[in-house]
């Protein structure tokens, strides 16, 4: 079952080795801020305008959304999940659900043929499938290129989650009030313990821990359900919804870094590169069934490799350079404190930052981009004509 895998910023953080002082670990606190100064930030946060609280849509005014499910031996869960999807509470025609079914043996698509005939037979659920399994991200990016057309939205959602009824309506009055919001997240539990906060989104905010610790503003964490919508670097994807404009002018989903981790991060660094910022929005409410240990200690070697890997070219992707070298060090030089507390493989850990520097250092980012917007600008999409485009929807 593909799953995203977020920070925990409520569980736990990285003990530091040194001894306790009444105020912190002062010289923790010194080496961070001096690493910070060296670092530098290689993407300067955007100068985006006030959030905008919505009106919203009323009508038939909602604007079209291709929801695009990846899947692979989603099992029973995947039912309940597309289950949720259908009782959104947003208007019937103005959306279709994309299962797009990464190479599973477990039976678990042909259980959602017979359970959902009737939407099969209307054409608001289309299943997709690969003769063998690709990875998330080439999942997602199939499901794209194939939404419908008059889509103005996708929503990207895991087959793990459990949207809330209002989810999608509230992620796109939010999206319909403000323009420059690229990929708006929601407000996302664990399954298992609804009180509890996956993950709410993030700011790369430390170059040595890189994208392995988006911080989630303290204000925000405090008091999550009735905190103001804002922009981040990066809000959870599990449930996002995302503006077909974004995939025209970012591209899809990077495949190069593999089954696992940070794909999600790359393309919300690609899309504020180029204006659009991830707004989190409070009101979209999903329970993620996420394992509650998967970002801790019991990852996979194969994840724990890839993790390194895809961490190291993010750092050097979207950081200057003595950014990417401070986080390759950093966790190089803390493999064996990784052991000791988390018991993660050192061989699995190495071979990731290597084979994550050699990538970087070669800059072979490949975009995939299927036609030409007018102008000669690639897109990744057939791009929509205006007089094909809906019109905006009118606030009141």
């Amino acid at each position: 079952m593909y799953a995203c895998v977020a920070p925990n910023n409520l569980r736990y953080q990285d003990l530091p080795l040194l001894p306790v002082a009444r105020n912190g670990w002062p010289l923790k606190r010194r080496w961070r801020r001096r690493l910070a100064e060296l670092s530098g930030d290689p993407d300067q946060r955007l100068a985006l305008p006030p959030v905008r609280e919505p009106v919203g849509p009323a009508g038939d005014a909602w604007p079209f959304v291709s929801i695009v499910v990846a899947s692979y031996n989603g099992g029973e869960f995947l039912g309940r999940s597309l289950e949720q999807l259908f009782g959104l509470d947003y208007p019937a025609p103005s959306f279709e659900v994309i299962l797009v079914d990464d190479g599973s043996d477990d039976g678990s698509i042909d259980a959602v043929r017979r359970r959902f005939a009737p939407q099969l037979a209307a054409n608001r659920l289309r299943v997709l499938r690969n003769d063998t399994s690709r990875g998330v991200a080439a999942a997602y990016n199939r499901g794209v290129v194939e939404s419908d057309r008059r889509a103005r939205y996708v929503m990207k959602a895991d087959n793990d989650l459990l949207a809330e009824p209002g989810a999608l309506e509230a992620m796109v009055r939010l999206a319909e009030a403000n323009p420059r919001a690229g990929i708006v997240g929601g407000r996302i539990y664990f399954h298992e313990e609804r009180q509890r906060i996956q993950f709410l989104g993030g700011n790369l905010d430390s170059a040595q821990r890189g994208p392995g610790l988006m911080r989630t503003p303290e204000a925000l964490l405090a008091d999550a359900p009735r905190a103001s919508p804002r922009y981040l670097d990066v809000i959870n994807s599990c449930m996002a919804l995302i503006r077909r404009e974004v995939f025209e002018r970012a591209g899809l989903f990077p495949e190069f870094f593999g089954r696992y981790e940070y794909e999600d991060y790359d393309f919300a660094f690609r899309a504020r590169r180029l204006g659009y910022g991830s707004l989190y929005c409070p009101r979209a409410v999903g329970y993620h069934a996420v394992s509650l240990t998967s970002s801790a200690n019991d990852l996979s070697r194969l994840r724990l490799r890839l993790r390194a890997r895809n961490g190291t070219i993010f750092m050097f992707r979207f950081g200057s350079r003595i950014r990417g070298a401070i986080y390759l060090l950093y966790n190089v030089a803390k493999i064996p404190a990784d052991l000791f507390r988390h018991g993660h493989s050192p061989a699995a850990l190495l071979s990731g930052y290597i084979a994550g520097l050699r990538v970087a250092l070669a800059g072979n980012f490949p975009t995939a981009y299927l036609t030409t917007r007018p102008g000669g600008e690639p897109s990744a999409l057939p791009v929509l004509q205006e007089t094909e485009r809906p019109a905006p929807a009118v606030n009141g």
